[in-house]
């Protein structure tokens, strides 16, 4: 009896032990990842600087974006998108970028 108490608490233990490893990998596929769409190099008021910024929010959503098989859906998760790209923008490169897309579908979005 006292063998058969002993495997089963060394079992037990093996177990409990292995509860938190799980737990910490699970968190870590949870937890989504942060991108940045970089503008420091950017001077949004030039035509070619606002185009490079517009493809990169386009490669941004291409890679989010690519699971939703539905039209609607993904077209709904480009505009989130592109939408929280001018949102983090400040005022100044807000403006700079009306300057820089006049006539073009992005300006459309930025009023």
């Amino acid at each position: 009896m006292t063998k058969f108490i002993r495997v089963t608490s060394a079992i037990a233990s093996l177990c409990l032990a292995a509860v938190p490893a799980v737990a910490v990998v699970t968190a870590a596929h949870a937890a989504p990842t942060p991108v940045v769409i970089k503008v420091s190099d950017l001077n949004l008021s030039r035509p070619g600087d606002a185009a490079r910024f517009q493809n990169r929010v386009k490669m941004v959503t291409r890679t989010f974006c690519e699971a939703e098989r539905a039209p609607l859906q993904h077209t709904a998760c480009q505009q989130a998108i592109a939408s929280e790209a001018l949102s983090k923008l400040s005022a100044a490169q807000r403006d700079s970028l009306r300057i820089g897309t006049s006539g073009s579908v992005l300006a459309a979005s930025l009023r």
